[in-house]
């Protein structure tokens, strides 16, 4: 798949070990901005569908199939974005994020992408979305940054929508190894130097909760790493 590099020039980027990451105190990001890490996104989305067989937990997919206006809110490459637009090709899909990698190419008229910082007013008016859909962003937002992204996806939201959250628990790690709790270790350390919550997963609902949102439900599910079965062979 092609993908856009649209012009950002607002965030300046440094580049280390032939990677490229963001050097602005407006973005917290801690992983690459290349295409290499597209492509990293896209078979991380490929392997969470496959492995718990469905790109949604919420209960929408009746409103999807009628027509309901969407958000992937921090969609990185659209992956998820462009699954979901062609799944349910009466609603209409909106991915939002900070880089600038879209795709170019192969796009369903019912989807949509645009440059945007969770952290500050996104470019939406007020009660736009049915449903807001966001997932691993647990190495992009600080403690602070967490409070303004939630707040703002509060405003774009409609009275009686939903959104669904989703973030590894990375504190609770079963059957990981020596060397993955080691990883585990120094990831967890260079976080908290960087005021990014290590168990934002456990912190959501109340975190949401305080942000305004109502009959928050928290959900469980157990994700393969290098353990057996092609779904732990993908992750």
């Amino acid at each position: 798949m092609k993908m856009s590099t649209q012009d950002n020039k607002e965030h300046i980027q440094i580049l280390e070990n032939n990677r490229e990451y963001y050097d602005s105190e407006k973005i917290a990001y801690l992983l690459p901005h290349d295409i290499d890490e597209c492509g990293c996104l896209q078979k991380q989305h490929h392997a969470s569908r496959y492995i718990f067989q469905k790109n949604f937990w919420a209960p929408v997919k009746k409103q999807l199939e009628e027509g309901i206006t969407v958000l992937d809110s921090g969609c990185g490459p659209g992956s998820w974005t462009l699954d979901m637009a062609k799944d349910f090709p009466n609603s209409k899909f909106h991915g939002v994020d900070i880089s600038n990698f879209f795709p170019d190419e192969s796009k369903p008229d019912n989807c949509e992408f645009v440059i945007g910082n969770l952290t500050e007013t996104l470019p939406f008016e007020d009660n736009t979305f049915d449903y807001i859909h966001q997932r691993l962003l647990i190495l992009g937002l600080t403690n602070d940054g967490w409070e303004k992204c939630l707040s703002e996806l509060l405003r774009v939201l409609k009275p009686g929508g939903y959104i669904e959250i989703l973030e590894p628990n990375v504190k609770n790690l079963h059957n990981g190894g020596p060397l993955l709790e080691q990883v585990h270790i120094a990831l967890a350390e260079m976080m908290e130097s960087r005021d990014i919550p290590v168990t934002i997963a456990a912190e959501l609902k109340n975190r949401v909760t305080e942000a305004g949102f109502v009959n928050a439900e928290e959900t469980l599910d157990f994700l393969p790493l290098n353990h057996g079965g092609r779904g732990g062979e993908l992750m």
